[in-house]
């Protein structure tokens, strides 16, 4: 018996039923999608059971940064200072630079960005920039300068070019001063002595006065001493859970001002009564304070006004 030959169906013939499985398995997919989301919806409109309990959010802890980074541009700022004021020998002068560069340069960045994280705009602008500047004038006096100098290239020029890259710091720094009015007396003082030096210096630099530039390095040690003062100040008072070192802050600071970080009764500002101590080890009311206000997470006192209850009862520096 001969065999019967089987007509095997074309590539077209299969496409029709290939086209329908690929349909019905989408079709499931997408009412298996459906109801997902139904029975998600209904469990939201119902809310937790009743045995489900939930546990308490832990509340985010940040330390002060303000320490880390005001004392880092106070050393940076003395040791420049003293070889530009004669005490130093103005040769050795390349022993500042690393400091500059690791310390003044990239810690302060490094709390510039953190400051960020608990929500100080100024703090962070502040840190961000002027570690920007320690980075850049170590680049300067490192690279250009001698670049500048084995090509021969003339003195007045290399003046002139310094004298504009410190009058655009010397506008920074004019409204960052503005700012600093609406945080401390102490910030107010740093920012004044900053000012000056930047002054001083940029019209040393275009004048070719070393008497005024002595006079700006001058400036540049009181601002040292006050930016230690606030460094100071962040770590004792963080430290002691005090304010043994006062900083003075404004009226407007004190009583919360909405314009600072968006939000009003600003802790990380000006302290808060069921401020998070920055430590990690309470994370109620701070001792003596009456009561706590209710957190979005249920827990009084715990979690107030997001990750920004930091600190207790500590004045912006």
């Amino acid at each position: 018996m001969s065999n019967i030959p089987v007509a095997t169906p074309s590539f077209e013939q299969k496409l029709p039923d290939k086209l329908a499985r690929e349909a019905a398995i989408e079709l499931e997919v997408r009412k298996f999608q459906e109801g997902i989301v139904q029975l998600l919806q209904m469990s939201a409109a119902r809310g937790p059971h009743p045995s489900v309990v939930v546990p308490p959010r832990t509340p985010v802890m940040y330390g002060n940064p303000a320490a880390l980074g005001w004392g880092a541009f106070a050393m940076s700022m003395f040791m420049l200072s003293c070889f530009l004021t004669g005490l130093l020998d103005d040769t050795a002068i390349g022993i500042a630079l690393p400091l500059a560069l690791f310390y003044g340069g990239l810690a302060q960045i490094i709390a510039g960005v953190w400051e960020y994280a608990v929500a100080n705009t100024f703090h962070a602008t502040a840190f961000i920039s002027y570690g920007a500047f320690w980075l850049s004038f170590a680049s300067f006096q490192q690279n250009v300068v001698p670049w500048w100098t084995v090509r021969g290239l003339s003195q007045f020029s290399l003046d002139q070019a310094l004298g504009v890259y410190l009058l655009g710091w010397f506008i920074f720094t004019s409204y960052m001063l503005l700012g600093s009015l609406r945080v401390s007396k102490t910030l107010f003082a740093f920012f004044v002595c900053l000012e000056m030096t930047f002054m001083l210096l940029f019209i040393s630099a275009f004048a070719d006065s070393v008497r005024t530039r002595r006079a700006g390095a001058w400036f540049g040690i009181l601002t040292a001493a006050a930016a230690w003062y606030a460094s100071a100040a962040s770590l004792i008072n963080a430290s002691w859970r005090q304010n043994l070192v006062p900083t003075i802050p404004y009226v407007h600071a004190q009583q919360g001002d909405p314009y600072m970080h968006g939000q009003p009764e600003d802790p990380y500002l000006h302290g808060h009564k069921n401020a998070v101590y920055a430590h990690g080890q309470h994370s109620g009311p701070a001792p003596g304070a009456s009561g706590g206000s209710s957190d979005p997470y249920g827990q009084p006192g715990s979690y107030v006004q997001g990750h920004q209850q930091q600190q207790q009862g500590m004045p912006s520096v």
